[in-house]
């Protein structure tokens, strides 16, 4: 299977986009990168009526890794972003508290503790 994957738009598309839609568009030349996201750019806004917003549109080196989730995703590699490990330890902290305190039931404190190691935060 190719690593590429072609994206074709259609004219004659109806419904709303949600507001975090991405387009992750990978290549090694930056300067090609660059007229990729102003052709994108323009066809989004004379065709489809929609704006590409300049602010949180950004092209950078695959070694930064791609923001997804939560996560940071890198070619070989995918780590958690620091302040998604500090949110769920926080979180962590405080269900163990409800536990100890008789707040909640062992099953629910097992299941949420079950549920991080799945989604790999602990």
């Amino acid at each position: 299977m190719s690593r590429e994957v072609h994206v074709q738009f259609c004219e004659g598309l109806r419904g709303k986009f949600p507001l975090s839609t991405r387009l992750v568009i990978l290549g090694q030349d930056k300067a090609e990168l660059h007229l990729i996201k102003g052709s994108i750019g323009k066809f989004l806004n004379e065709k489809l009526k929609l704006e590409l917003k300049l602010e949180i549109s950004f092209i950078a080196p695959l070694s930064e890794g791609i923001p997804f989730l939560g996560f940071r995703i890198f070619p070989a590699l995918i780590r958690l972003q620091h302040n998604t490990l500090v949110r769920f330890s926080r979180k962590y902290r405080q269900k163990e508290r409800q536990y100890l305190k008789g707040e909640i039931e062992e099953q629910d404190f097992i299941r949420s503790t079950r549920a991080s190691i799945f989604w790999g935060l602990i």
